[in-house]
Formats: C-alpha cells, sequence, structure tokens
C-alpha cells in the first residue's frame, strides 16, 4: 500500500510539472518572463576552402562571394535556435541541410533573413548552407540559443497588403532626413500599418545602403519589409536634369503599381517645389506622386497593374514642407515603445545607422533647439502640406491621420458586427420552432457554426487550444491541492501518534512503582524503582523534636522509630505493616 502511494504522489508531481511547463510555454508565447538569447561563437568551413572570416566579422562592409556548388558548414558548441543571415545581394531560394534533412528558405526575398530552426529538426550544433544555381554573397551570418533576440536582429515579415501610410522615399536616407516625425510617431501606436517605399534601387550603385536602410527602418519601429525600388540613384542638380535621367512613362507605371499595390489611406512624398535642399530626384520622384494620383482609380490606364491588384483613389495625399493646408507634428513626446525616447531621438539614432552618409552637412531636426526656439533649419521632419483630401480638411493641424478609420479598426468593427450578426441569427433561430433534425436539413445551430468556423480561420483549433489550457491549469491547482492535503493530514497523524504515545508513558509512570532517596541537600533526590518491595523514602534532613528526643511519639503503631545514625543525624524508620498499607522513612 505504501509503494503504491509513493507511485501515485510521484505520478502527481511528474502531471504537476507537465502543466507547470505547458503554462510557462503559454507564458513565454505571450512575450512574458523570457530570457536573453546569447549569441553563439561559430566555426565555419566551406568546400571551396575559404576561410569565411569575413562574414562572421559583424562588419557589413566585408563580404564573401560563393559559387555554386559550395557547401558551407556552420557549427557551433551550444544548441543552435536561430540564424540571421545578412546578404549582401538576394539570393532566391536557398537550402539549409539540418541533421540530414533540407530545408528551403529566401522565398520572402528579404536581405536580412532570420531563420528558425525547424521544430522536427532536434537538437542541432551544426548546419550546411547549400549555393545552388547562382554566386551568393554574404556580409554576416549570426547564430542564437534559444531567448529573446538582441534588438538588432531583424524578424520581417511580409510587407502589408493594405497600408494605412505609405512614404514614398526618393532614395535611402531620405525617409529619416525628411519622414523622421511621422515613422516612429505612427508605428509607436501599434495599430498604424507604416509601409516605405523606395524609388531607387540602391543594388544598382551601392548594396551596403540597402543594410542601411534596413537597420534605420527597424531602429524606427517598422516591421514590414520595404518595397525597395527600381531605378538608378542619380544626383540630379534641377527637375529638368532628372526628367533627362529618367524615362516618365517607366517612373509613373511604377508609382501607380505602388498605390495600387499598398492601398494606402494616406501617401507621404517629398517637396515638390525645391525637392528640399534643391534635388532635382526629390521633385521629380514628388511630381509622379501628383500625377499617379489623377490616375490610380483608373483601370484603363496600367491595365496589369490595375488586374493585379485593382484600382484606387487615395483619401488623404501630404508633401513634405508643402506650403498650403500645413501640419506641423510633435516629434517631443516620449514614447512608450521605444522606452521613453521622442519621435526626434529616435530618428536620429535612426539616421546614425546611414553610416556612409555622416560626413553630408544635413542632419535630423523639427526646427528647434534644445530649448524649444527656432533653429534655422529648414528641413524640419514634422512639417508637411495636404496636397489632396477625399475626406475633408484638416483641423486638428497635428495628425496625417485625422478623419481616417485606420485598417485595422475597420477590421475591428467589421468583427464586431460580424459577431452581433451571428448572435441575432442565433435569437432568430431559438424563437422559432425546431425542426427535425436530418441529414438533409442541418439545425441553425450548426450552420451558425459553420459560419462562425468559416468567418474565423483557426478558430476551431484556437478555441480548442485554450480550453485544454485552461484544463491543464485546473488540474495543476486541484493536484497540487491534493498534495498539500495529503501532506498536512501525514503532519496531523505523526501528532496524534506524538500524543498518544505520550499519554501511553504517562500511564506506565504512573502504574510503576518507585524508591526515591532524599539528601540533607533538599534539593538533592534520587529515585529508585523497586518493584515487588513497596517504597522506601529516605530523608537525610534533620527530624522533628520528638524523634531526637526519642519520646513514645518516635515509636508509631505502625512499627515506626526514630534512631541516631553514625553521623549525628536522626532518621526515623516506619516498617510496612501487615496490612501493606505502611512504609518506612
Amino acid at each position: 500500500m505504501k509503494n503504491i502511494r509513493l507511485l501515485i504522489k510521484k505520478a502527481c508531481c511528474l502531471l504537476t510539472m507537465s502543466c507547470m511547463a505547458s503554462a510557462l510555454m503559454f507564458v513565454s508565447g505571450l512575450g512574458l518572463g523570457s530570457v536573453q538569447a546569447a549569441q553563439l561563437s561559430l566555426s565555419f568551413s566551406s568546400t571551396d576552402g575559404s576561410a569565411c572570416s569575413d562574414i562572421s566579422d559583424g562588419d557589413y562592409f566585408t563580404t564573401e562571394y560563393f559559387d555554386p556548388g559550395t557547401q558551407i558548414t556552420i557549427s557551433s558548441g551550444t544548441p543552435i535556435d536561430s540564424l540571421y543571415v545578412v546578404w549582401e545581394n538576394l539570393p532566391g531560394s536557398w537550402t539549409l541541410k539540418i541533421n540530414g534533412k533540407s530545408y528551403t528558405y529566401g522565398t520572402e526575398g528579404f536581405l536580412h533573413e532570420f531563420v528558425r530552426m525547424p521544430q522536427d529538426a532536434g537538437t542541432v550544433t551544426s548546419v550546411t548552407l547549400e549555393v545552388e544555381n547562382e554566386r551568393i554573397t554574404i556580409a554576416d551570418i549570426y547564430a542564437f540559443s534559444v531567448g529573446e533576440l538582441p534588438e538588432f536582429v531583424q524578424t520581417w515579415e511580409e510587407p502589408y497588403e493594405k497600408a494605412d501610410v505609405l512614404l514614398i522615399s526618393t532614395h535611402a536616407d531620405d525617409e529619416v532626413l525628411f519622414f523622421g516625425g511621422i515613422i516612429p510617431n505612427y508605428t509607436d501606436r501599434g495599430d498604424v500599418r507604416v509601409q516605405v517605399a523606395y524609388f531607387t534601387d540602391q543594388f544598382l550603385t551601392e548594396p551596403y545602403r540597402n543594410h542601411e536602410i534596413l537597420n534605420g527602418l527597424w531602429k524606427m519601429g517598422v516591421d514590414h519589409y520595404p518595397q525597395l525600388g527600381e531605378f538608378y540613384d542619380y544626383y540630379s542638380e534641377s527637375i529638368e536634369e532628372a526628367q533627362d535621367q529618367y524615362n516618365y512613362d517607366s517612373g509613373l507605371e511604377y508609382i501607380v503599381r505602388t498605390i495600387r499595390r499598398f492601398k494606402p489611406q494616406v501617401v507621404i512624398g517629398q517637396d515638390p517645389e525645391n525637392g528640399e535642399y534643391g534635388h532635382g530626384g526629390h521633385i521629380w520622384c514628388a511630381s509622379l506622386i501628383r500625377d499617379a494620383l489623377e490616375i490610380t482609380g483608373n483601370a484603363e490606364r496600367y491595365t496589369d497593374s490595375a488586374q493585379r491588384f485593382g484600382t484606387w483613389d487615395v483619401p488623404k495625399t501630404y508633401f513634405h514642407l508643402y506650403p498650403e493646408n500645413g501640419i506641423e507634428l510633435d516629434a517631443r513626446t516620449a514614447l512608450a515603445s521605444f522606452g521613453g525616447k521622442t519621435e526626434l531621438e529616435v530618428a536620429k539614432e535612426a539616421y546614425l545607422e546611414h553610416q556612409s552618409q555622416q560626413w553630408c552637412w544635413f542632419y535630423v531636426s523639427d526646427g528647434y533647439d534644445e530649448e524649444g526656439n527656432p533653429d534655422g533649419y529648414e528641413y524640419s521632419c514634422t512639417k508637411y502640406g495636404l496636397y489632396k483630401s477625399l475626406v475633408g480638411a484638416d483641423t486638428q493641424g497635428n495628425d496625417i491621420l485625422e478623419n481616417i478609420v485606420t485598417y485595422d479598426a475597420q477590421e475591428r468593427k467589421a468583427a464586431e458586427e460580424e459577431s452581433k450578426a451571428r448572435e441575432a441569427a442565433l435569437a432568430a433561430a431559438e424563437k422559432e420552432q425546431p425542426a427535425p433534425a436530418s441529414e438533409e436539413t442541418p439545425s441553425a445551430q450548426s450552420v451558425l457554426d459553420e459560419n462562425v468556423t468559416t468567418a474565423v480561420p483557426g478558430g476551431k483549433n484556437t478555441t480548442i487550444l485554450t480550453i485544454l489550457i485552461i484544463i491543464a491549469v485546473i488540474l495543476a491547482i486541484i493536484i497540487i491541492w491534493i498534495l498539500v492535503v495529503s501532506r498536512s493530514r501525514a503532519k496531523l497523524r505523526k501528532e496524534e501518534q506524538r500524543l498518544e504515545k505520550s499519554r501511553r508513558d504517562a500511564e506506565a509512570r504512573a502504574r510503576g512503582r518507585y524508591r526515591t532517596t532524599v539528601n540533607r541537600n533538599p534539593s538533592a533526590y534520587r529515585t529508585v524503582n523497586t518493584p515487588n518491595r513497596g517504597q522506601t523514602y529516605r530523608s537525610q534532613s534533620p527530624v522533628n523534636s520528638s524523634a531526637r528526643t526519642g519520646s513514645a511519639a518516635g515509636r508509631t503503631a505502625s512499627g515506626s522509630s526514630v534512631r541516631r545514625s553514625s553521623n549525628g543525624s536522626y532518621s526515623q524508620r516506619t516498617t510496612r505493616n501487615d496490612s501493606g498499607s505502611g512504609y518506612r522513612r
């Protein structure tokens, strides 16, 4: 029986630990209580004999290329949970061999690619990157253990299908210098979809600037991959020079396609009047945006993008430093998602990611000094003008989303209305007389359940998972309660046994017979158990005067007598009588 109870306790402990582990995994899924991932020390080997030193130095300015057929083995003494690959050029799809299995990556087209080890791969300490069809160039490779990743690791998501705000930047770094007052402001809100697109293609001129683009955007809270441009990065002294450098129809088609793709509620462009500091490319890009706004809703213009994405009329369009219908954003508000930094501080940190441009004379500013006084800087990243609106004029003067309902808010409202419609349908079905259930006629509840499942993909799975988690937590609580109660009862039984033993010992002492000797010192006693002999009590203290004088009282009817001992003391001796009730002293 004892062994059975022990087995039950062990099983309960294992079940409790399992439930607690499940709860910890659930909490970890919520992002609570996570630990920091460690950046692992790696060793590299390549079948082409390369030392691979430039892909492990953490510097995107140094790169190494590998020809088709090359295999690069990456090893660590610590289990690898994830890889972070910084490509110099987009490799297309590529293969990673993990514990004998091959996995394909690169389908999203991210230049900075994060790869989590597959769940079915087991413990991973070595992986092999296989170069397939084309030469690839790698800047850096990092590996991490399980845990919360460092801030510099970028886990990009695909570009939005629908964007609340679309910022069209002519070149790399324009998105920080001139849109830096917008991007961190609206990414901090959490429910605004901020998408960035570029006109020029840095792969054609300075490929390393694409790293600066991604690092700067990530600093400002953008986590959906930007649309990189298609045109050569020329410096244009004027709009006329830009017109000579670029093809108008190709540029216009690109801008129309971009707007139709993202269906933005607000479009932001650069200065159409002066190109900020006089850059003709900025003016050219802004003029293309103005022309595109007139035809994005026309399916007969640029039919390829119309068929692919549909048409779209932009509700609001702003241009940087546009002189009409001006607004000025507040760039000095503490932002919760950036640790209390202001928009201006975040934008300045993002601009530092553009390492190749730090020699330039322009900088990130809202046009004010530290005391809030105008500093004379002409290219404030917080000043814009409303060029076109289909939703009315701005009255607040500090919010580009005024009169706009974000896509997230629209979806929440649609979900609420759908939920109310389902509840109304259920109430109406309950009022009707229920018809006999048959295979041909499903019940109203089954139809409603089917609609709910259809409306919410994965809804059943989510519900089942929630129920399982609740059951696991309840079981854990019950098991812990049983263990606590069992332990309390065990302690109570031990206490009862101790008290019973004490009671029995007291009774045994009461039934026993003792002999006690009292010394001349009244505080010293000696007790001797003399079974079958009665009790003897001796006192070395002086007896009463009658005993010392040997009077008649010194000898009692029970046979007591008084004698003087050799040391001069007296003792009274009482001899047990025939009835057995006497005693001697």
